[in-house]
Parts: structure tokens; C-alpha cells; sequence
């Protein structure tokens, strides 16, 4: 398997440091509450090895603002047809061609790892695509619309 790049190095040993101890899920619900409190934890309390920072410290820094919450995976919702197309578009052109090298030689945790970082590659580009579709629409608004917006929690129509 090729070199890790430190992102993905600082996320394995995270995960080993924080999974380390605990005993295995007894069932799929346990699990998803386990890894939730694993990205609270990693996200919010655990500081990186390589910045000293939390990634939520990291993100108010660059963004200004604090972090979004993580999906709660617990919630599950349906997905409809077109944003499943969109995931398999998303896997066979982006993430495929470079997980089929990694995952020539891994073995199966290692596939499962790599596997769980795409999975987190997925949501974090949903989040930055729904960023942009809010930044386009925020971008022709008035101070008082967008004021509006935030105390209503309105959507608007852009």
C-alpha cells in the first residue's frame, strides 16, 4: 500500500486511540451511537497531532465561523434515486480510480478503513456543494433578507 498522507494517518490513529479500549458493538444501532461519539470527540475534543488544534478550532479559524455539526447517522433518511446516481457518479469517477490502488494489497480492516474515509469524503463534498448552493443564493440577497433568513430559519428561494 502506498504512503498515507498525514490526514489520513492522524484520522487512523484517532480512531485506534479512541476505539482502543471500548468493547465491540453489540448491535448497528450501538455502533452508529459509538462512531457518532467517535466524530464529536475527534471533531471537537481531540487535538491534532501536527496543528495542536481540534478540526472544529481549524475550521472557526479559516471560516470564521464555528463548525456544523456532523450528521447524526442515527437519523437515517431515504435516499431518493437521483442523489444515489449522484453518490455512484461521485464513486466510480472520483474515488474508485484512486481506492482501487490502495486496495489492491490491503487487507480487510484496511479495506474497511479506506472504505469509511471515502464514506467521509462523500458527505464532507454533499456539505461543500450545499455550501455553494447557499453562498449562491446568499450572494443576491439584502443584509435584511439574509437577517430574515437566519432568525426564521427560512429557506429562500434564489
Amino acid at each position: 500500500m502506498k504512503e498515507e498522507s498525514q490526514a489520513v494517518k492522524e484520522y487512523r490513529q484517532a480512531f485506534d486511540e479512541f476505539f482502543k479500549d471500548k468493547p465491540k458493538a453489540k448491535d448497528e444501532e450501538e455502533s452508529k451511537k459509538m462512531l457518532e461519539e467517535f466524530f464529536h470527540w475527534y471533531n471537537k475534543v481531540r487535538k491534532q497531532s501536527d496543528t495542536g488544534k481540534t478540526p472544529a478550532e481549524m475550521y472557526k479559524e479559516i471560516h470564521g465561523e464555528e463548525a456544523p455539526d456532523p450528521v447524526n447517522i442515527s437519523d437515517e433518511e431515504d435516499l431518493n434515486q437521483e442523489e444515489i446516481e449522484d453518490m455512484r457518479e461521485f464513486f466510480d469517477k472520483e474515488l474508485w480510480p484512486k481506492l482501487k490502488k490502495d486496495l489492491k494489497e490491503a487487507t480487510r480492516k484496511e479495506a474497511c478503513f479506506i472504505s469509511f474515509l471515502a464514506g467521509t469524503e462523500i458527505s464532507n463534498r454533499m456539505l461543500e456543494e450545499e455550501m455553494k448552493h447557499a453562498h449562491e443564493t446568499m450572494k443576491n440577497m439584502t443584509p435584511e433578507e439574509m437577517m430574515k433568513m437566519i432568525k426564521n430559519g427560512e429557506k429562500q428561494d434564489g
